[in-house]
């Protein structure tokens, strides 16, 4: 099993929170860095709701401490905020394939689903969506990529007759 088992609430947290680090965590790899209004933003939240729970992420050890505005995770913090891309990836994988979401639909909607599912949906997720994989590599491998259509006089090949 992946690390994506972990669940907010192995390690004291909410999914409220796991969410909050999830939005840090991509705020900031997208623009160099986060900040309480952008959170506000990306959550459609007021600024002080985000102000109050960044306090709270900080009190948990959760966002590092910073004289400055920009808001970044501690390296606790970025560990759960990895493990629930992973979940939020997963989810959205599953989507994609089973529901035939558009990609951009399914993220938003695992990135809201993700932090709340259970482990125990994970672990069957993983299943799931490692087993189509395998199954699109299995077919990708029966192929016979490597068989000329016709030969070089222009007679079909056998096995595309």
């Amino acid at each position: 099993m992946s690390r994506s088992c972990d669940s907010p609430s192995q390690h004291g947290i909410t999914a409220t929170m796991a969410r909050y680090l999830v939005v840090i965590h991509e705020l900031a790899s997208a623009q160099g860095t986060a900040t309480v209004r952008g959170i506000a933003i990306v959550l459609d939240i007021s600024n002080p709701s985000a102000t109050n729970m960044i306090k709270r992420l900080r009190a948990k050890g959760l966002v590092a401490d910073r004289e400055t505005r920009a808001i970044t995770l501690s390296d606790h913090g970025e560990h759960i905020a990895r493990i629930q891309i992973e979940r939020v990836g997963l989810v959205q994988r599953h989507l994609i394939d089973a529901f035939g979401y558009a990609p951009a639909d399914a993220r938003l909607e695992a990135t809201r689903l993700a932090p709340a599912v259970s482990d125990l949906l994970v672990r069957r997720l993983e299943s799931v969506v490692f087993a189509n994989q395998e199954d699109r590599a299995q077919q990708f491998l029966n192929v016979r990529r490597f068989e000329p259509v016709f030969d070089v006089e222009g007679v079909a090949n056998e096995s595309f007759r």
